[in-house]
C-alpha cells in the first residue's frame, strides 16, 4: 500500500518540477527583458546628455572667440602707433595697417570710420568711402557709449561686396541660389568694434571687424578640434560641429566624406519652431541629416537678442550602439548562467 502511494507521488512531484521550471524560465526572461529595455534608455539618456554638454561647451568656445575678436579690437583701437596713422589722416599709410592687422588676426574685413559712422578706409576696397554703417548694431552702441562689443551680426550681399568681392562669393550656396529665403546671399558674421577715442576720450570713430562664419571651416574645426580632439571610432570621427544661418547650413566642420549633412541643408520645422522661434536647445537621438548621430540644436543670437542662426553639435551613435550591444549580449549571459544555476540549486534541494 506504501509502496503504490509512492509511485503514484513521483508524477505529481515531475509535474511540480515542470511547471517550477517554466516559472523561473519565465521570470528570468522578464527580468532580462526589463533590464535590457532600461539599459537601453539609460545608454540614450547619456548620449543625449553628452551631446547636450558638447552643445553648452561649443557655445562657450564662440563665445570666447568673440570675446578675443573684441579684445583684438580693443588693443589696435588703444594702441599709440595706430592712433598716431589716424591722426595723420594718411589714408594710404592707413590702408596699409589695416591689412597688416587683418591678415595678422585672421579677419575677413576690417574697417575704419569716423565719428558719425561714414567709413573712412577698408581694409580690402579702398576705394569705396564715405557710405554710412553706424546703423550696426555694435558699430552704433561703440560710438554712443563708447566702449566695445562683440556679437554675431547678419550682413547683406550689398553691405557684403563693398567690404570684399571674395567673402560675398562665400555666401553663395548652390541649392539656396534659387531660394526665396530672405536670409540667402547674406552673411553671418562674428564681429566686433572698439572706439577710437583721442586724448581727451573724445570719440574720433570706429574701428570695425569680423570673421564671416559662411563656408568657414576653419571656425568649425576648432570648435569640433576641442570638443572632439579629432577622435575618430572605427575610421569616422566622433563628432562634428555645423553653423547655421536661420535655418539653413552654412558651414560645416567635417570633411565631405563624413559630414552627417552638406551646405545649404535645411532643418526640418520642427527643430525651426523650437530653437528659431521657441529660442531653445533641443537634442534628439538621430539627426534630421543622418540617422548614425546623435544631434543638439541651440540659437545664435545677435546684439539684440534676435535668433539669427544656429549651432549644431553632432555625436556618432556607433559607439553607443556598440555599448548597448555588448551589455545585451553580457545581461544576456549573465541571466542565462543564472538560470542554469538556479535548476542546478533546485535539482539539488529536491534530492
Amino acid at each position: 500500500m506504501a509502496t503504490a502511494s509512492r509511485r503514484s507521488g513521483k508524477p505529481a512531484r515531475g509535474r511540480s518540477s515542470r511547471k517550477q521550471i517554466v516559472i523561473i524560465l519565465a521570470c528570468t526572461l522578464a527580468t532580462t527583458a526589463l533590464a535590457l529595455g532600461l539599459i537601453n534608455i539609460s545608454i540614450d539618456k547619456l548620449a543625449l546628455a553628452k551631446t547636450g554638454n558638447d552643445l553648452a561647451a561649443a557655445r562657450e568656445i564662440y563665445s570666447d572667440m568673440l570675446d578675443n575678436l573684441q579684445y583684438v579690437l580693443s588693443f589696435t583701437a588703444d594702441n599709440h602707433r595706430f592712433k598716431q596713422i589716424l591722426l595723420r589722416k594718411t589714408t594710404d599709410e592707413l590702408q596699409v595697417e589695416l591689412c597688416a592687422i587683418k591678415g595678422r588676426e585672421g579677419l575677413d574685413l576690417l574697417t575704419v570710420t569716423n565719428a558719425n559712422g561714414k567709413v573712412l578706409r577698408r581694409s580690402c576696397r579702398s576705394f569705396i568711402n564715405d557710405d554710412d554703417i553706424s546703423t550696426l548694431k555694435p558699430i552704433n552702441v561703440a560710438l554712443t557709449e563708447k566702449r566695445a562689443v562683440s556679437s554675431t551680426e547678419l550682413l547683406d550681399k550689398h553691405l557684403l561686396l563693398k567690404e570684399d568681392n571674395v567673402i560675398v562669393q562665400r555666401t553663395w550656396i548652390a541649392s539656396l541660389a534659387q531660394s526665396d529665403n530672405p536670409a540667402a546671399g547674406a552673411g553671418l558674421l562674428m564681429c566686433a568694434a572698439a572706439p577710437l577715442l583721442d586724448n581727451t576720450g573724445n570719440i574720433r570713430g570706429v574701428l570695425f571687424g569680423g570673421v564671416l562664419l559662411n563656408k568657414n571651416t576653419r571656425i568649425a574645426d576648432r570648435i569640433a578640434r576641442t570638443l572632439y580632439h579629432s577622435t575618430k571610432y572605427k575610421g569616422r570621427p566622433i563628432g562634428s560641429v555645423n553653423i547655421f544661418l536661420a535655418d539653413f547650413c552654412v558651414a560645416t566642420s567635417s570633411h565631405a566624406s563624413d559630414s552627417p549633412i552638406s551646405l545649404g541643408a535645411t532643418v526640418p520645422a520642427e527643430i525651426r519652431d523650437r530653437v528659431i522661434v521657441q529660442r531653445k536647445s533641443w537634442s534628439l537621438r538621430g539627426s534630421p541629416f543622418n540617422n548614425d548621430y546623435f544631434a543638439a540644436f541651440g540659437p545664435i543670437f545677435n546684439f539684440e537678442s534676435q535668433v539669427i542662426g544656429m549651432l549644431d553639435t553632432n555625436l556618432l551613435a556607433k559607439k553607443y550602439d556598440d555599448m548597448r550591444k555588448k551589455s545585451s549580449v553580457f545581461l544576456a549571459a549573465l541571466a542565462l548562467l543564472g538560470f542554469f544555476l538556479t535548476l542546478m540549486s533546485f535539482g539539488l534541494i529536491s534530492r
